[in-house]
């Protein structure tokens, strides 16, 4: 029987950051995963963006998170030899006066100016903003499918392409066994899915489903922006442009009037007309609380999660995989505020 230190299950965003971390610090792992072209990380823009929603408020953890995630995902597309991260800012509209004026206080204070560039920026030609914006640094965003698709061919023989069959896990006193493979133990990480394990059925996933625009416009944009919707500039005069949040009907089917909804609030981010080439969906794996759920399962020792990114999965899954991995290896607490325990 062949012997691992940890099996993995589910190769996303947090499947692969835990996988690399834990091979880092010199486990073997095996990755067990189901290609799914609408799984989150496959449809997510991979935006990374310190100042988030309609209330432009700062990202949960930033100043814990930003610094460890450049480091990270550089070190990580270097060893690939691949170029998946791209440092690029992003620019928010002001919508009225009082708001750019409010922002000038803002950006002076300890706890935005790292994120703040300009406050007074005027954007590109083509984009509404008549009172200029707010303009971002350690921005950008992460070529999610590049990322994933060239760290599964790099795991070779132990990356296996199979759906994950719990009924077939077996639990022992050394860890667990799983078709022909034995490891100390087993972590879920196969995003909104986890909550149709047995062993994770009482924790409070809030999955949402979001539909993205692949769009074409006339000309290329610099930055990422971002009000309403935000749209990316993947080049060659294309754009992602996102994302909506329905947390009713959980399929991934594209509907009409998504796309109606996306394209009506980019018309007020964007001046050109777009034309749209693709339209995707996608279930983000988010929680009750929108913390992850990270750590050991309370009953059976050899069962671990790190899950409940949500939308911010790019950025949280480096810093929180972190301490994953120094749960495993040095038995060291997770933090209580994304700690599983906290639900049991």
């Amino acid at each position: 029987m062949q012997a691992y230190d940890y099996i993995i299950i589910g190769q996303g965003i947090a499947g692969t950051v835990i996988s690399h971390q834990l091979r880092e610090a010199g486990m073997t792992v095996l990755v067990i995963n189901q290609t799914n072209a609408n799984a989150s990380s496959r449809v997510a823009a991979g935006i990374i963006n310190p100042i988030t929603g309609r209330k432009m408020s700062l990202t949960w953890r930033a100043h814990d998170l930003f610094p460890y995630l450049w480091d990270f995902y550089s070190q990580l597309e270097k060893q690939l030899g691949i170029k998946a991260l791209h440092l690029q800012e992003i620019y928010r509209p002001f919508l009225e006066v009082v708001e750019q004026n409010d922002w000038m206080g803002k950006s002076a204070e300890d706890n935005f100016k790292p994120f703040v560039n300009s406050v007074n920026a005027p954007a590109e030609e083509g984009i509404h903003a008549p009172h200029d914006g707010l303009a971002l640094n350690q921005a950008g965003w992460l070529d999610l499918n590049l990322l994933l698709d060239t760290y599964r061919d790099a795991l070779g023989v132990h990356y296996r392409e199979a759906a994950f069959r719990e009924e077939d896990l077996l639990l022992t006193a050394e860890g667990v066994e799983y078709e022909g493979v034995k490891a100390k133990g087993i972590i879920y990480a196969q995003g909104y899915a986890v909550g149709e394990s047995k062993y994770w059925e009482g924790l409070p996933f809030r999955p949402v489903k979001g539909e993205v625009l692949t769009i074409e416009l006339d000309r290329d944009f610099e930055r990422i922006y971002n009000r309403g919707v935000f749209a990316l500039p993947l080049g060659n005069h294309r754009y992602r442009v996102g994302a909506t949040y329905d947390n009713h009907n959980l399929n991934y089917e594209v509907t009409e009037q998504a796309r109606k909804t996306l394209l009506e609030k980019l018309e007020g981010l964007v001046k050109l007309s777009p034309k749209v080439v693709d339209q995707r969906a996608g279930i983000r794996p988010a929680t009750k609380d929108r913390r992850p759920f990270i750590g050991q399962h309370p009953d059976y020792p050899q069962i671990f999660l790190f899950g409940g990114l949500g939308t911010k999965g790019v950025s949280l899954a480096p810093f929180f995989g972190e301490q994953l991995k120094n749960l495993l290896l040095k038995g060291t607490k997770i933090e209580p505020e994304v700690d599983i325990y906290r639900f049991f």
